[in-house]
């Protein structure tokens, strides 16, 4: 007669504390190191750091209107993606770090490491490129990941929900722009992210953390260029 009896718990497999592609990890890996090296660095070599990789939208407006070399160019246009591994503080690289972990794990099974790291990369420019043109000629850095989290946040919208109007298939399909959940989750998040906004400039609360404009820059990257990153492809794959 065949034994049915359990294990002792000792002997059952062990699932992992956290289930996550290994892209997600290592890039909240990174982003952790970076700003522990900083922040344990010379304060010479930190504001070194934030001149040279930090995001500030006067290094734009100067290249503009007066123009650079090459190596400039080079060295102004690179800030519009190593912004995103620099942040003001533990707080601050801790909070997107676990936004990261929740928002782009789904993403990142659904689409594969090579897309999903391309993927970040348009929606760190989008997020850049929106807080340039609201704050032209400003000298104030800006730092983080946050935009890349928000455009995560977008992305979810194309897959994340049910379309009755969709066959019902597996991994689903991505879903069309102007669906009502779509609709729904994008007025609720740019709601939210002007409301906070909105908060900031009236209050001065969260003022080490202004960036809304690339919040909202962030967003609409994902929820409006995902679909030239999706394909289909089994969900755990």
């Amino acid at each position: 007669m065949r034994d049915l009896t359990l294990p002792p718990y000792w002997e059952e497999p062990r699932e992992p504390f956290i289930r996550a592609p290994v892209i997600v990890l290592t890039a909240i890996g990174i982003l952790f190191a970076v700003h522990v090296f900083n922040a344990l660095a010379p304060d010479v070599f930190r504001s070194e750091a934030v001149t040279w990789f930090a995001l500030i939208p006067s290094r734009f407006a100067v290249l503009w209107t007066q123009g650079g070399t090459l190596g400039e160019v080079a060295s102004v246009a690179g800030t519009l993606l190593t912004y995103v591994f620099l942040h003001d503080d533990f707080m601050h690289v801790a909070v997107n770090c676990v936004c990261l972990l929740t928002t782009a794990t789904p993403v990142a099974r659904r689409i594969g490491t090579g897309r999903f790291l391309a993927f970040c990369c348009t929606a760190a420019v989008c997020a850049a490129t929106a807080h340039i043109a609201t704050h032209l000629g400003s000298s104030e850095p800006r730092m983080g990941a946050s935009g890349v989290a928000f455009g995560m946040i977008g992305a979810l919208a194309r897959f994340m929900f049910l379309d009755p109007r969709q066959p019902a298939v597996w991994p689903r399909g991505t879903q069309p722009l102007m669906t009502r959940s779509v609709l729904v989750w994008t007025a609720i998040w740019t709601a939210s992210i002007m409301a906070l906004g909105l908060f900031q400039a009236s209050t001065g609360a969260l003022s080490r953390y202004p960036d809304w404009e690339g919040h909202l820059g962030g967003f609409y990257a994902g929820l409006l260029l995902f679909p030239l990153f999706d394909r289909s492809r089994t969900w755990l794959r």
